[in-house]
């Protein structure tokens, strides 16, 4: 009677327990609630899997939604990422013939997961309503989360706008050591780019772009194990060619139109040079605005710089010029004004009459050569000699009123072969050989 009580004890057990495996077979979406509270009746979510025994594997995979706000004056980016984690559970096992889902906010209520986090990120976020769990029968288990990272990057700007900066993340567990954790990459592909377009940046190769590693990096609390992603963003510089290359190439070249302007121009050419010079500070200032304050010249500062010595260079010739061509006008004034008085202070005493009358009547004329015209409108040309008496005047081997040299004949006089002109000259072919020697050199430096 007792065996027979037995047996009959036991028969609505066996009958419940196969009712729920063949509930949960048959209807998954309707049952799913049921069959996971069965499932984790006696599950801890506070202790990790093989607790005791040995270190559990995470497996991870990065499915990078898209790079954004690449900012080198804060020297960090953003990033948008499906982070994927595989690791077995043994105490999950179960006989369903269907995978249990969790998903949202019930993940972390109810199961154990990574404490994964970015140790160079400024900001993690979680989107706790995108997260999904699958729970196959063996144990396995599959997790799913969006996270957006603003993380930092430590950037070279010495290149900059021809540069390419390495920027990383690196996934740590926050409270599992090496001993209790071990963090691996998946073999095939661990970081997916989904969308590799950017406004400034962009992603080559993938392959070689993109530096999957593991490490592991000691803390006074132990040794963790670390998963680092490295990505390469070489910077698309057609920006700053519109923005600042060009602009600074072309006020250079308008600051050398100062040397076809006179010398004597001076109010043009230094408002021209100001103006030169105000545009290459306004670009550099700009350029600069959205820069960190790092202790290094650029490559674009260092371009506009040497713009900017040219174009200041061209003001200062300028002034130059100006103080040549000053003091070639002055030498002459001086020279004409001594003409004069030489002139008026002659007095032959061994001259007719007549001839004293057309001497006097040649003095009133403005010379501008040294040739004059007398009252009968015949030209004649006029020499002075001095005697060694200072008291009397003479004519030493010449003769007064001699007949004037042909026109041909006459020294030139013309000032265009003065200082001011021939620095303008030298000026018009060694600036903007300079220049271009300077680009060529700029240019292959940095290829």
């Amino acid at each position: 009677m007792i065996f027979l009580f037995g047996i009959i004890a036991l028969l609505p057990v066996d009958h419940v327990s196969g009712e729920v495996e063949e509930m949960c077979n048959r209807r998954e979406t309707t049952n799913a609630t049921y069959c996971l509270n069965v499932l984790l009746k006696d599950y801890d979510i506070r202790t990790r899997p093989f607790t005791r025994k040995q270190s559990v594997t995470i497996t991870v995979k990065g499915q990078i939604q898209q790079f954004r706000d690449i900012k080198e004056s804060t020297m960090e980016f953003t990033s948008s990422v499906f982070l994927i984690q595989k690791w077995q559970d043994p105490r999950l096992q179960h006989n369903f013939s269907v995978h249990l889902s969790l998903k949202g906010k019930e993940v972390n209520e109810r199961l154990w997961i990574p404490d994964i986090y970015v140790t160079n990120s400024n900001q993690y976020i979680l989107h706790e309503d995108n997260q999904l769990i699958h729970i196959h029968h063996d144990g396995n288990i599959y997790y799913s989360a969006r996270i957006t990272i603003v993380a930092t990057c430590q950037m070279e700007l010495k290149k900059f706008p021809m540069d390419a900066q390495e920027c990383k993340l690196t996934f740590e567990s926050y409270a599992y050591k090496k001993d209790h954790m071990q963090l691996l990459w998946v073999t095939d592909k661990p970081i997916e780019v989904i969308n590799t377009q950017m406004a400034e940046f962009e992603i080559g190769d993938i392959e070689s772009d993109i530096k999957c590693t593991v490490e592991n990096v000691s803390y006074p609390a132990g040794k963790y194990s670390s998963l680092v992603a490295t990505f390469k963003f070489k910077r698309r510089m057609g920006f700053y060619l519109i923005q600042a290359y060009f602009p600074s190439l072309i006020i250079t070249i308008l600051s050398w139109m100062s040397f076809y302007i006179d010398p004597k121009d001076i109010g043009e050419r230094v408002s021209l040079g100001i103006t030169t010079i105000l545009t290459i500070v306004f670009l550099l200032g700009t350029n600069n605005s959205s820069m960190p304050r790092v202790s290094y010249a650029k490559a674009i500062d260092w371009y506009l710089i040497t713009s900017f010595m040219f174009v200041f260079s061209t003001l200062i010739e300028s002034l130059i010029v100006f103080k040549f061509s000053r003091d070639d006008d002055i030498s002459k004034e001086e020279n004409h004004k001594n003409k004069m008085d030489e002139l008026k202070s002659y007095k032959p005493n061994n001259l007719t009459r007549e001839n004293s009358k057309k001497v006097e009547a040649m003095k009133q004329q403005e010379p501008t050569s040294p040739c004059l015209v007398d009252e009968n409108g015949e030209t004649r040309s006029l020499y002075l000699a001095f005697a060694k008496n200072d008291l009397h005047f003479a004519c030493c081997n010449s003769f007064l009123f001699n007949k004037c040299p042909q026109k041909a004949a006459i020294p030139n006089t013309n000032r265009k072969f003065s200082l001011s002109h021939i620095i303008d000259r030298v000026c018009r072919v060694f600036f903007p050989v300079s220049f271009l020697f300077m680009n060529v050199l700029y240019w292959s430096l940095l290829a």
